[in-house]
């Protein structure tokens, strides 16, 4: 893959072969986040939803998930606008994308793991408590 940096150490395809040979490896999320960055400006859920061919709903999440989730890989900055109406509007600016930053697909999640649940014993007082038993041969 023949790559080149540029200044503000944004990785991107050489040519547009390249680039769309590339995009069917990347997530869904850095292929928008990258074609907003090439729209050199702000974008709505509109623009998106076209260019991407998905429901306006999935390209508002994806804004969403691009400015709050992978701030450690896209820099980009999101505004509301209200217009007339009480109408809010949200656009997306992509500024950079550090793509050195991104774990390996399938690699480590920003999630905590799940903490194992404790598996001791339980008394038994306690479990017929909960359980809502009555012990036979106890004053009622």
């Amino acid at each position: 893959m023949n790559n080149l940096t540029t200044a503000s150490g944004v990785t991107s395809a050489s040519g547009p072969d390249e680039l769309a040979r590339d995009a069917a490896n990347l997530p869904l999320w850095l292929r928008v986040a990258q074609w907003c960055m090439d729209m050199k400006g702000p974008v709505g859920r509109n623009a998106i939803a076209r260019a991407f061919d998905i429901p306006q709903r999935q390209a508002a999440d994806l804004m969403l998930y691009i400015t709050g989730r992978r701030g450690d890989v896209v820099q980009a900055r999101r505004q509301v606008t209200v217009r007339g109406g009480g109408i809010r509007e949200a656009t997306l600016e992509v500024l950079s994308i550090h793509v050195a930053a991104m774990p390996a697909r399938g690699g480590a999640s920003q999630k905590a793991p799940r903490r194992r649940r404790n598996t001791g014993a339980v008394p038994s007082a306690l479990r017929d408590l909960a359980l809502g038993r009555r012990r036979s041969g106890g004053v009622a």
